[in-house]
């Protein structure tokens, strides 16, 4: 075999592993994280019977993908941190959970990766998946999330994120409650107190449990209804779950 012939053949086998490399690297992208929860304490147990957190990958193909040698990481700087095992498939449009319980093991459908989740305000973990090389082909930034809820995709594999109050894992989000996020602590108008003067009291509401105490300045007046102008302290006691605001007239007269 001459060399020009040998130096013929490596070309061609270096095209032809580019070529591959390429169309692995295309399929492998439509995977993505599509949901994930870091506060399940007590919904879905994994097979140690362990409430961890987890995510999931989508696979927004029609086709099954091969995500065996792939990389999924908690560090942008360590995308190397867990390798998916060898022949894990993703079928078409299909769904695939993985526990964030530093158990580092596969087992069945259980897949447990070698690094835990956390979520806080100042330094929040990631989700990145990666391809053999280390490049991402996902990444998301976990934001807070409260007991027993998720952030996922809605639909499925699209860029809208949202919070689902019943979580979805290993199953399509497209039918699932979402909402666009969480409403902020309301800030009330008045502080607490006797207030002894026509006033209003305004307050944001959304799910919002409201509870009030009345107590009149004479025991002998009849029940009466919260709009209707008579002598009366009234004491306010509210817990809000968090969105919409209402304005509520209150009238004072002693």
């Amino acid at each position: 075999m001459t060399t020009k012939t040998l130096c013929s053949m490596k070309f061609k086998y270096l095209i032809a592993f580019l070529i591959t490399l390429f169309f692995t690297n295309l399929s492998n992208s439509q995977v993505v994280i599509n949901e994930y929860s870091v506060s399940n304490l007590s919904q879905f147990p994994d097979n140690y019977q362990k409430y961890e957190d987890w995510f999931e990958l989508y696979n927004t193909s029609t086709t099954s993908i091969n995500i065996g040698g792939y990389y999924l990481s908690d560090r942008p700087g360590n995308p190397f941190k867990w390798q998916i095992p060898e022949n894990t498939v993703i079928s078409g449009n299909g769904f695939l959970r993985f526990w964030a319980s530093g158990r580092n093991e596969a087992s069945g459908n259980h897949y447990h990766t070698n690094f835990r989740l956390t979520q806080t305000k100042n330094n929040p973990d990631y989700v990145i998946l990666s391809n053999p090389f280390g490049t991402a082909i996902d990444s998301q930034q976990l934001q807070i999330t409260q007991l027993g809820h998720s952030r996922g995709r809605f639909p499925n594999g699209s860029d809208n994120w949202v919070i689902f109050t019943n979580p979805t894992p290993n199953t399509s989000n497209n039918s699932a409650q979402a909402y666009i996020g969480y409403a902020e602590k309301p800030e009330m108008s008045h502080q607490a107190g006797f207030y002894l003067m026509d006033n209003q009291l305004l307050f944001p509401l959304t799910n919002l449990k409201l509870q009030l105490d009345i107590q009149l300045t004479d025991p002998h007046l009849p029940q009466i209804q919260l709009f209707t102008p008579i002598p009366l302290i009234l004491i306010i006691q509210l817990c809000y779950k968090p969105k919409l605001f209402i304005l509520i007239p209150i009238y004072y007269q002693v």
